[in-house]
């Protein structure tokens, strides 16, 4: 199986409204193995230009939206905003329950949840995250909130200290790649053709 075979299997990610914040997000298999960077990283913000030459910006957006339709089990439970005026989407995401080691064992170390914008122009599209925030997981010193740019997590209590500060880092990498992964798969469906156009 080829690697973009394998990042389309790996991705499965499920909409979701705020009654389902917990049961959303990517199912990535062996996310620790995956290996891919080709996002820009500011402040706590993800984002990539992607550029598509000879597209609208109507063409993207509405491409965009279809992407966010196919990709997430409802549509229209993640995205906030679509204008179509503005050629600007807005959405909602959970990652993956990422990986918590603790001395004995590996366990859940929560989610991120994340805001999701795409802005489309003649061209080029932009895909942002941010306001990354964490969700708590199964360590009892963990509590919701704390923000993607915490160097230790802020709402976390100092119970295991030591290792939580070993393992946020840890944690943050495990998102980056998530959010990778989302981008490929946005990249490439926008970029691939339709076979179905040529008759």
């Amino acid at each position: 199986m080829n690697t973009l075979s394998y990042l389309f299997l790996a991705l499965n990610i499920y909409g979701f409204g705020f009654s389902e914040i917990q049961n959303s997000g990517p199912n990535i298999v062996n996310i620790e193995l995956i290996n891919t960077d080709t996002l820009s990283y500011d402040n706590g913000e993800f984002y990539s230009v992607i550029e598509i030459p000879n597209k609208s910006k109507d063409e993207l957006f509405k491409k965009s939206k279809e992407w966010i339709y196919r990709t997430y089990k409802s549509g229209d439970a993640v995205i906030d905003i679509a204008d179509a005026e503005t050629s600007k989407i807005n959405a909602q995401g959970i990652t993956q329950s990422v990986i918590y080691k603790n001395t004995l064992a590996k366990v859940d170390g929560g989610k991120f949840k994340y805001y999701l914008t795409i802005f489309a122009k003649d061209g080029k599209v932009k895909i942002l995250f941010d306001n990354i925030t964490h969700l708590k997981g199964g360590m009892v010193q963990m509590s919701d909130g704390s923000r993607f740019t915490d160097d230790f997590p802020s709402t976390w209590g100092k119970m295991g200290k030591s290792q939580s500060a070993k393992q946020w880092p840890l944690m943050k990498k495990q998102a980056a790649v998530e959010f990778n992964l989302i981008l490929k798969s946005f990249e490439d469906f926008l970029t691939k053709e339709d076979k179905h156009s040529d008759f």
